[in-house]
């Protein structure tokens, strides 16, 4: 804001010294020809540093009425009676620095106070005018700011929802295998669970990461629940090197691993391709079941998939569910592809 408010300043006296450099210029040019040039700008020089002075207590009083949030009628009365008073003023001073002086305007001739009241008219409507522009653009970009801001928060909220919910899963499958006295495995369960966790929560994560960090994420849960099947889990991850360093969004992959893995028959697959300026990402299981039935997905794993996708790209991204010709199903998600 503070940035925002040195560049108004300066944009205002850029504007300041053009429009009054042009000012003494259209003062010049209806007797260039008549009178030598510099007694002329000597004489027209102080006229317009009257001028200027008046507008700035024109701003004076123009930023006072914004400020009090007056409405549209106050304002149109305070910028006509400015202009009137300051011409009046502009006037008088020029007559007591120069009594003889006599101002041509370049369209028709106006005698002294009607000529500033119709310059400083104009100045009062281009001021008001770029000052409803700024209004709009700031309102714009706190609007847009704060839009940006929910969408963050809302992000991160689907985000860290899937945390307790993945968490909730690894100890109730814990406490199964320590209620079945499979104490060796709950132990290996343990242990892979804090190696995950500290993976994941070591450093606070972005939003997005590249896709090779994000299969390392999904390696370590299914090295979990590879303990939860008995070792009788099998899992194909085929991933080409020009996809590695595709940005995904952080704790994508396992939610719908998760999905796949509670319908499969003890195996997983995922792919990952790069094809033009999409990333494709698959995950298969050979799970029996038709599509239609409760696996498709609305529960929060996906449900918060879908939404995260949403959020981060739009109608640029697809997360479907399709039944395969072998039996299983493959969930196949579509990203803009970008490097990071």
């Amino acid at each position: 804001m503070v940035s925002r408010m040195k560049a108004y300043g300066k944009g205002f006296w850029l504007l300041q010294a053009a429009g009054w450099t042009a000012f003494v210029c259209a003062l010049l040019v209806p007797w260039l020809g008549s009178y030598p040039t510099g007694p002329m700008l000597a004489r027209k020089i102080p006229i317009a540093c009257v001028g200027l002075l008046t507008t700035l207590g024109l701003r004076w009083l123009y930023r006072a009425v914004r400020r009090s949030r007056a409405p549209a009628w106050v304002v149109g009365a305070a910028a006509i009676g400015g202009s009137g008073a300051g011409a009046w003023v502009w006037g008088v001073v020029v007559q007591r620095l120069e009594p003889e002086i006599l101002i041509r305007a370049s369209l028709d001739r106006l005698p002294g106070t009607a000529y500033y009241a119709f310059v400083l008219a104009a100045w009062s409507a281009l001021y008001f005018g770029l000052m409803h522009a700024r209004a709009l653009a700031v309102e714009r970009a706190r609007s847009l700011h704060a839009e940006a801001a929910a969408s963050r928060a809302r992000l991160q909220a689907l985000r860290y929802q899937l945390d307790p919910h993945f968490l909730f899963n690894t100890l109730n499958a814990i406490s199964t295998l320590v209620v079945e006295r499979r104490t060796d495995e709950a132990e290996r369960m343990i242990a892979r669970l804090g190696e995950f966790l500290r993976l994941t929560l070591e450093d606070a994560q972005p939003d997005e990461i590249p896709l090779g960090e994000e299969l390392e994420f999904v390696r370590r849960y299914l090295e979990i629940e590879t303990v939860r099947f008995s070792d009788r889990l099998e899992v194909e991850i085929d991933v080409e090197p020009a996809a590695l360093c595709a940005r995904v969004p952080a704790m994508i992959l396992q939610p719908i691993v998760e999905n796949a893995l509670q319908h499969a028959d003890g195996r997983i697959a995922v792919v990952a391709r790069r094809q033009d300026r999409m990333l494709h990402v698959s995950v298969t299981d050979n799970g029996p079941g038709p599509v239609e039935s409760p696996r498709v997905g609305h529960g929060i794993g996906l449900a918060n998939t879908r939404e995260r996708l949403r959020h981060l790209y739009g109608d640029a991204q697809r997360l479907e569910l399709q039944r395969t010709e072998g039996g299983g199903v493959r969930a196949t998600m579509e990203l803009p592809f970008a490097a990071l």
